[in-house]
């Protein structure tokens, strides 16, 4: 399922929304991309408000995203106030994750709004139009996982096993998901790794794993921030995928940073590569003498 399609059904869903937009063949009027004409007979009195969204893939280094979520709610200056409108949708996409496929996952953070007072659509309430353009950050939470031994894959072994809530960027996991008090989200990252030390069979790496803990609060994130660098302390040492050994070096946990951009917790961590496997033996020819 597309991202688009996803986010249409969690629009249309919204109570709060149902009650305030327009009806269009008996469901909220949401719209992807054009909306259909205010004179098409599926409208179900009058065609407005109504919110037509799209999402413009452009990348912003800068800010972090991958793209903009670009959401705008029609209405007339008889119907629905604008500002209830927008918080409802506000409301609908905070928090909210969105894993359309086994890749990655997405969420929203609110960036502006902008009203446009008017809008020369017609006669009477329809020429006394407005329209409300809100802009959302697009978040991308993809897949980490490479090859073993692979730290982020022990990582989340260890968040599966140990500690309950959701991991984001799951290839086993096709969700929609909004965090609430109890059930956490994570998400695991390699940041950087180097090569620390070389033996005569075995290639010793250094890396920082960063751990992004989502929760509706700070109070929760804080708590969940602690549990988890508490539990790999103790822990201090976790099994990879290979059965080699990885040992976690040190913790670090910054309660302050941007949950969504950089993560909360840097988890630096040591393993190694063995540099020769053991050849296996082929057998190409058996000879046998039985003697009765």
């Amino acid at each position: 399922m597309k991202m688009e399609e996803i986010l249409y059904g969690i629009l249309t869903g919204d109570e709060k929304l149902k009650g305030m937009l327009g009806k269009f063949q008996e469901t909220a009027a949401v719209f992807w991309g054009q909306p259909p004409a205010d004179t098409d007979a599926d409208w179900e009195g009058e065609p407005y408000p109504r919110i037509v969204y799209s999402v413009n893939d452009k990348v912003n280094l800068e800010r972090g995203s991958v793209g903009t979520l670009i959401v705008n709610i029609y209405s007339n200056e008889t119907g629905q106030s604008l500002i209830e409108m927008e918080t409802a949708v506000l409301e609908c996409l905070k928090d909210l994750f969105l894993q359309p496929n086994a890749e990655a996952a997405y969420c929203y953070r609110w960036r502006k709004t902008k009203n446009i007072p008017v809008l020369n659509t017609g006669e009477g309430d329809r020429a006394k139009m407005v329209r409300s353009r809100m802009l959302f950050d697009i978040f991308e939470f993809s897949s980490q996982e490479t090859f073993e031994p692979d730290p982020i894959a022990a990582l989340q072994s260890f968040q599966k096993e140990r500690v309950s809530g959701i991991l984001l960027g799951d290839r086993n996991n096709t969700l929609s998901y909004k965090t609430e008090a109890g059930i956490p989200a994570f998400y695991f990252r390699l940041d950087q790794m180097e090569t620390d030390r070389e033996t005569n069979t075995v290639i010793w790496l250094n890396a920082d794993a960063v751990v992004h803990v989502f929760a509706p609060t700070q109070e929760e994130r804080v708590k969940w921030c602690a549990y988890i660098a508490k539990s790999l302390s103790l822990l201090g040492e976790m099994e990879m995928s290979d059965g080699s050994p990885m040992r976690l070096t040190k913790i670090k946990v910054t309660n302050g940073a941007d949950y969504l951009t950089l993560g909360q917790i840097v988890v630096s961590v040591q393993f190694g590569i063995l540099k020769y496997r053991q050849k296996g033996i082929t057998v190409r020819e058996i000879q046998a003498e039985v003697s009765i």
